[in-house]
């Protein structure tokens, strides 16, 4: 039972003795005090001697001044002049943080609207592709009811016949375009359809790498550039994609002027459509 209140005795002792510390008046004076005698200290400490000569060392290194005047004076100097430093560093770096903050706002925001910008562009390229899908349809149902009321049934069942032939040869020429594509044109198609976009450029290729070695055996940077820029040109060939516009000036700036910037097509979308058909059946 003595032993257990011993114990408790030398905790709160310690426990007192930590929060004593934690204070700033109180832990500046103590550190203070370590920094101006720690030679006697570490002698008194860890040099291999007797108690006698350690005392004597220590009585002689040291004096009211090191060991009163100089922590206590010093400790509450730094306890008075550290807030008012902190409050200098505050000030200081207050306002690069905002600007950081400012920064890194916009940089968001600005994604935010490129994603919303890129989502309205892919909703406006369908929208005219369902729109000439049914002026098409339109234009054949207004064509057939005026042949029926000219040439009879006859005429109409026979111009029905032919816009049926022609969607037909329509579907059959985007199949064959669809077998006809490798691997890296069919990842090309899918990174136009899913960025809106493409720009030839090595650097700007050079962001779909790790899609490129994913397809490919063996691949290197160099073949990547020489696969994908092949594969545009096949691409845009086909009529899959097509050139689109791009300033001058911004061309000239970032890449010489030599670099082209692609985007899908009608025919590149109804070749996609396809492609995700066949891939979920």
């Amino acid at each position: 039972m003595c032993r257990g209140a011993s114990l408790d005795v030398l905790k709160e002792a310690y426990d007192a003795y930590s929060e004593r510390i934690r204070s700033p008046i109180v832990g500046s004076i103590f550190f203070s005090f370590v920094a101006i005698n720690w030679k006697p200290l570490w002698f008194l400490v860890f040099e291999e001697a007797s108690a006698r000569r350690k005392f004597e060392y220590f009585d002689g290194a040291t004096n009211f001044l090191s060991l009163y005047f100089g922590p206590i004076f010093l400790g509450i100097s730094i306890a008075l002049a550290l807030p008012w430093f902190q409050f200098v560093w505050a000030r200081l770096v207050s306002r690069p943080i905002r600007m950081l903050k400012s920064y890194q706002a916009e940089e968001a925001s600005r994604l935010r609207i490129e994603s919303f910008e890129r989502k309205t562009a892919e909703e406006e390229a369908l929208r005219k592709h369902e729109e000439a899908v049914a002026d098409r349809t339109i234009g054949a149902a207004k064509r057939q009811k005026e042949a029926g009321d000219v040439g009879g049934e006859a005429l109409a069942e026979e111009l029905s016949e032919a816009v049926k032939t022609s969607n037909a040869q329509r579907q059959i020429t985007e199949e064959e375009l669809l077998e006809s594509l490798g691997s890296v044109d069919l990842l090309v198609l899918g990174l136009i359809r899913e960025h809106q976009t493409i720009v030839s450029e090595k650097s700007e290729l050079l962001i779909y790498y790790d899609d490129y070695c994913a397809i490919v055996e063996n691949p290197t940077k160099e073949r990547m550039f020489v696969d994908m820029r092949d594969s545009l040109d096949f691409l845009e060939g086909k009529g899959a994609i097509r050139t689109a516009q791009f300033p001058f000036e911004d061309n000239k700036l970032r890449y010489g002027g030599r670099t082209k910037k692609y985007v899908i097509t009608a025919l590149g979308y109804r070749v996609h459509d396809l492609m995700i058909a066949d891939a979920t059946e």
